[in-house]
């Protein structure tokens, strides 16, 4: 895609989002969602009560340990993470705490600019803190659940970096350790797409291969749903009006497993945020409004970015 198409097409995209988000927004996000265990775990490490923190960490499954991540570095204060570093040099956990930093540090940097119409401070500070993120991140050797969240943040990193060959390398290794990744999912669905130079048959063999996982199954097509409607293109193939029908059969499909089997998964706040938007975009008010009071204000990084 030439360089003037993708500044136009980043540049619709953010407004259409700058325009959207007043509808749910309004209030600085608390990315514990509620839950007492991670609150628990930032207050232990900002009375550098370290190793009772780390025992606390050690505690959570795969999707918690991605949310409180997220409370750490988000709601947190970055000298906390640096002081446990120097107390604890070498913890495998603080690096994964320290590299996610650096990597939302980035983000903050880069804000809704498109790589090209970054100045020269932003991007030397954007690709300073993704360096120092990559370089913690890819040397974490501990657990499967630690690394498994380390290569699901790599790949994220190599998104933003617009390092995509490293994209399937990163996606494969996450999944070998952890096949229901959702977050990994997530990243790999954002890295295939046409506007990152991706391919509808990519899009189409990853969705063909996705696992029978629900959160992750639904959020999936959620995602791909809503980012057809930023593109303004059917990524499943096929035209605009095609997707309005496939969302809306979608949205009434998922609403009806959800109702049977909810997820008692804290990620669930992502397909709660997903059933929201889309649910607005394609005038399915019920779901709207029933979604938007599942969300409890619990805004998440995908679809809505860091909001602080």
């Amino acid at each position: 895609m030439p360089i003037i198409t993708s500044i136009i097409l980043f540049g619709l995209v953010t407004y259409y989002l700058y325009q959207k988000r007043p509808t749910f927004a309004g209030k600085e996000v608390d990315y514990s969602f509620g839950d007492p265990a991670l609150q628990k775990i930032k207050s232990k490490l900002e009375e550098q009560e370290y190793i009772s923190a780390e025992f606390l960490i050690n505690q959570l499954d795969a999707d918690d340990l991605r949310q409180a991540i997220d409370h750490v570095t988000l709601n947190g204060d970055g000298k906390t993470i640096l002081d446990w570093k120097e107390a604890l040099p070498d913890s495998q956990m603080v690096n994964l705490f320290l590299g996610v930093y650096y990597i939302h540090q980035a983000s903050i940097d880069r804000g809704n600019l498109p790589m090209d119409a970054l100045s020269a401070k932003q991007e030397e500070l954007f690709f300073d803190n993704s360096d120092k993120a990559k370089d913690l991140l890819e040397n974490i050797d501990s657990d499967d659940e630690l690394k498994a969240e380390a290569y699901a943040q790599l790949l994220r990193i190599s998104g933003t970096t617009g390092d995509f060959k490293n994209a399937d390398i990163y996606f494969d290794k996450c999944l070998a350790l952890n096949p229901t990744h959702l977050w990994a999912h997530i990243e790999y669905a954002e890295n295939i797409q046409p506007k990152w130079g991706g391919n509808l048959k990519t899009i189409e063999k990853f969705i063909d291969g996705l696992t029978d996982d629900p959160l992750v199954n639904q959020t999936v097509y959620l995602k791909m749903v809503w980012d057809s409607v930023l593109a303004n293109e059917n990524l499943f193939g096929g035209s605009m009006n095609d997707l309005k029908q496939q969302a809306k059969a979608l949205l009434f499909e998922i609403d009806a497993e959800l109702n049977n089997h909810p997820p008692s998964s804290i990620q669930k706040y992502v397909l709660y945020n997903y059933m929201t938007v889309v649910s607005e975009e394609f005038g399915i008010k019920a779901l709207n409004q029933k979604y938007n009071k599942m969300m409890g204000g619990n805004f998440t990084l995908y679809p809505f970015g860091i909001m602080r």
